[in-house]
């Protein structure tokens, strides 16, 4: 085989490497986290990429398969505790105990409103945590009003505004700024029947520039500090996180604050899609909890005409 060949694969193989490393290295650097969100497609496109490798060009130096192999384990690493395998605990639909959570970004620009509703009395959520929500989508989401009485709703016409309907009644409810911009997240504590939960809704910025990056990892920073006072009840942090598990700032957030993802053995379920190309899919929109709650089912919705797919969350409470 030619020299330059041998070089160019060798090459393609290294990156294929240098995307798993990136995720258990936390850089700081904006742009050396981004490829860390692709580890499925590393995983997918590296396998192609052996056997086409292996098929076409027999001749191929061996330390292209040793990286290839190192670049897979680290992509394994990354994708094996979100896979559904094996059984799953569940309720039964009819299990007054279990309460849904539906969680979207409706995204500012989609103005198929009834693509959501449609959505939402189809699933019949308990609570409905939406993100980007702007004066438009207020009014469309008045709909809501009937049966989901318990309302709390900031709209904004930029990428920040948000809503909260509940079937449940709000025994406190505020928003707060974890993050040196006036990007306003949700704390609500709310009580279902004889049981009290919170609820934080976030949406921090995504972290396309170094300011950006910087400005959504302090959301991460506030939950931790605050962590203490937030867990004096179940507790759910849930919405477009702009981080996918396999981000090194992810995984330490995860270990800093000891929270579970409902998506652990339940499926990776990717919910933005880059320039809506579903094989480029990255799971950033998050259910998370302590251990106070169970989680019975964790999946992605049908299309509501957003950049995301709605994740759609049931849970039981444990004293």
């Amino acid at each position: 085989m030619p020299w330059s060949v041998s070089t160019l694969l060798i090459f393609i193989a290294a990156l294929f490497l240098f995307g798993g490393l990136l995720s258990f290295i936390e850089t700081g650097v904006y742009f050396l986290e981004l490829p860390t969100h692709f580890q499925l497609q590393y995983f997918w496109f590296g396998l192609i990429f052996i056997f086409l490798v292996w098929h076409f060009l027999p001749s191929t130096p061996s330390v292209v398969y040793v990286i290839m192999a190192i670049a897979l384990m680290l992509n394994i690493v990354n994708l094996w505790p979100w896979l559904n395998i094996g059984d799953r605990p569940h309720t039964e639909k009819n299990d007054h105990s279990a309460i849904t959570l539906l969680q979207a970004n409706v995204f500012k620009f989609n103005f198929t409103h009834d693509a959501l509703i449609n959505l939402i009395y189809k699933e019949k959520p308990d609570i409905i945590v939406l993100a980007e929500v702007t004066p438009r989508w207020q009014r469309a989401l008045y709909a809501l009003y009937t049966d989901w009485p318990h309302i709390l709703i900031t709209p904004e016409d930029g990428s920040h505004g948000m809503a909260v309907f509940s079937k449940y009644p709000f025994e406190d409810a505020r928003v707060v700024f974890m993050s040196d911009r006036q990007i306003p997240s949700y704390i609500l504590d709310i009580q279902a029947g004889d049981q009290r939960f919170k609820i934080v809704s976030v949406h921090p910025l995504p972290p396309v520039t170094q300011n950006f990056y910087q400005n959504r990892n302090q959301h991460f920073d506030w939950i931790q500090n605050n962590l203490d006072r937030l867990n004096d009840a179940p507790l759910i942090i849930t919405g477009d996180f702009n981080i996918s598990m396999y981000a090194p700032r992810y995984k330490s957030f995860a270990r800093h604050t000891g929270l579970n993802n409902a998506r652990h053995t339940q499926g990776i379920y990717n919910s933005w899609f880059v320039y809506d190309q579903r094989y480029l899919g990255i799971p950033i929109d998050h259910v998370l909890h302590n251990d106070r709650i169970q989680i019975e089912d964790f999946r992605t919705g049908a299309d509501i005409k957003s950049d995301h797919l709605p994740t759609i969350t049931r849970f039981t409470i444990s004293d």
